[in-house]
């Protein structure tokens, strides 16, 4: 417990950035709907965030509406389609996917190939396929009502908590088993179904899924989040939870937590700091945090900073990482971001507990 109080303070004082979907919803403050087909954010995007909201508001090169109105990713006017393509290329001394620290090569990492399809059945009624180079990884029917502000999703899909990183390697995720790294069998992807109250104001999100495949019982989570505003300064504030029925006994994994974050005029700041219960006895803290600075149009300054400790009643070691690097969109559709990360573990795991890495991104979306 002796570094868990300094631990929370960095948490605090610290940040990291990157170049992810919630720090929209913080500095808009709205519903992650406007721009996406899940009503929390992430995935396929609207014909508004696909066709307007790039050159709009995000790239250095600007384009007026009649331009924009020619970019239409429409079969026909019930068929939309997509696609995310998110390359990584790696230099120096990395963190692999099982908590240790391995010397890198020069590497270069296909994070995310996605296509995706959305076909309006009604005006109230979509169906939404996203499919990757692993088969179909999100294949969900969303059924809105009044006005669009309740929702319900059922099939497959990412469920909902805390802030949706599209980073799927930040801690908030990856120690907490939603980060697509952990491979199959893990929660980045669940089947059940999901519900949700979405105002101006609030969030509220609850879901029933099989939870953690070849367990006997299902998994409940739910997430509420309220928006702040007042002139320039906008404020998220929220909580949320899952807990897993793995049978036998009566023993289910659990993590919850607090996500928030703030946006006044170019700097945003996010939030996440979870407490995690895999094993009967045994709390562990993980938590992430973004701060995004907006040079000028196009441009942005980021970095993060993450800790993960697995048992804080024990002295069994920590991990934290920390990065630094920009976001460049010089038009519509198109991000690169370099950066630059450390990473330091007091875990005993094999490996060395010290890296370095340079890293670029590149991704392309529609």
């Amino acid at each position: 417990m002796k570094r868990v109080v300094p631990a929370l303070l960095a948490i605090l004082l610290l940040a990291s950035f990157a170049h992810a979907l919630p720090e929209y919803q913080v500095k808009y403050n709205q519903t992650c709907a406007l721009c996406h087909h899940n009503p929390t954010g992430g995935g396929m995007r609207t014909l508004y965030g696909a066709q307007f909201f790039s050159y709009s508001d995000l790239a250095m090169e600007a384009k007026d509406f009649a331009e924009i109105q020619e970019i239409l990713p429409q079969a026909d006017d019930a068929l939309q389609y997509g696609f995310d393509l998110r390359g990584l290329y790696a230099l120096g001394h990395g963190y692999d996917d099982d908590e240790n620290m391995q010397t890198r090569g020069n590497e270069f990492v296909m994070m995310q190939s996605d296509i995706y399809f959305a076909y309006s059945l009604t005006d109230a009624t979509s169906a939404v396929v996203d499919v990757s180079n692993n088969g179909i990884e999100e294949a969900f029917a969303n059924f809105s009502m009044k006005n669009g502000k309740i929702r319900v999703r059922a099939g497959k899909f990412r469920t909902t908590y805390g802030w949706g990183w599209v980073d799927h390697t930040v801690f908030a995720r990856k120690y907490l088993d939603y980060g697509s790294d952990r491979g199959p069998g893990w929660r980045a992807y669940d089947t059940g179904v999901e519900g949700g109250l979405y105002t101006d104001r609030w969030d509220v999100t609850v879901g029933l899924t099989n939870g953690i495949p070849g367990s006997n019982g299902n998994a409940v989570s739910a997430r509420v989040a309220r928006r702040f505003g007042r002139n320039t300064f906008t404020a998220t504030l929220g909580l949320s939870g899952r807990s897993d029925d793995l049978g036998g006994g009566g023993y289910s994994a659990r993590h919850y937590g607090a996500f928030y974050g703030f946006n006044l005029g170019p700097v945003t700041f996010l939030g996440e700091t979870n407490l995690r219960e895999e094993v009967e006895d045994i709390q562990g803290l993980v938590a992430t945090q973004q701060l995004r600075y907006m040079i000028m149009r196009g441009i942005y300054a980021h970095g993060w900073y993450e800790y993960y400790d697995p048992d804080m009643d024990t002295e069994s070691g920590y991990i934290w990482r920390a990065r630094l690097g920009m976001d460049i969109i010089p038009r519509g559709y198109i991000s690169i971001s370099p950066m630059y990360q450390w990473a330091h573990s007091e875990l005993n795991y094999p490996g060395s507990d010290e890296s370095g890495q340079f890293l670029l991104q590149l991704h392309l979306w529609l």
